[in-house]
């Protein structure tokens, strides 16, 4: 069956996401087509049913992603009886679900400002998440001279993964963000990130901090999903 969620980006964002999981979950199981039309399936039906009680059409998207992975998990799981290796799959699925778009964009801002931390100190966090998630995500801001905050105070991923009581895949969403932090961390720019808290995480919101700094060479990433993530991994 072929998904339908009233939005092109949504409906392009879903079909490459499939072609991840066809990829990473097709070796795990040997009804893999059938494995498919049961996610296709489910989460067609999940965004069916809160379609209406979305707040803008912005947010369709949002919960076309979180309906996908939330099937994709839910049915994986449940042929291979294994929770951690069913997370891993969708996990990956997830990471590889067009990372060049947002790459690209930051490569650009990259190699158009030579202090980003200044260029990010001009703008307005508050009205660039609105224009580009809606209303069914909140933002705020903290800035100062050396850095910039990006602050999220509601987040409908987290919201619908609780709502439905899978709390933990929120952290997949989150691990996404890995790839323009880790294109700015490894940049010639005097610029880096931290993430020291998640709203997924237990934290009241999740804070992308933007920090000048001239002599970053050789700093780990301090991200809080990232030994969240590998805390999963090894228990």
């Amino acid at each position: 069956m072929r998904l339908a969620f009233r939005s092109f980006t949504a409906n392009l964002w879903a079909r490459g996401f499939m072609r991840n999981f066809h990829r990473v979950a097709g070796p795990l199981v040997s009804d893999r087509w059938q494995l498919e039309t049961a996610v296709r399936r489910h989460a067609q039906k999940l965004f069916d049913d809160e379609l209406a009680a979305l707040v803008d059409k912005k947010a369709r998207l949002i919960l076309a992603m979180c309906t996908l992975v939330l099937a994709a998990f839910e049915q994986l799981k449940d042929r291979l009886a294994e929770p951690a290796i069913a997370y891993d799959a969708v996990r990956r699925a997830f990471a590889g679900t067009y990372p060049g778009p947002m790459a690209w964009l930051f490569r650009s801002w990259l190699w158009l400002h030579r202090d980003p931390v200044a260029d990010l100190q001009g703008r307005s966090f508050v009205k660039q998440g609105r224009r580009m998630y809606g209303k069914s995500m909140q933002f705020a801001e903290e800035k100062s001279v050396e850095s910039a905050d990006m602050l999220i105070t509601r987040c409908a991923y987290h919201e619908f993964f609780v709502r439905h009581g899978a709390p933990q895949l929120t952290l997949l969403v989150c691990a996404w963000d890995r790839v323009w932090m880790d294109l700015v961390d490894r940049s010639s720019r005097p610029v880096r990130t931290e993430r020291p808290t998640t709203i997924s995480t237990g934290g009241e919101c999740c804070r992308f901090r933007f920090v000048r700094d001239e002599a970053k060479a050789g700093k780990g990433p301090n991200d809080i999903v990232l030994v969240q993530l590998q805390s999963r991994s090894s228990n």
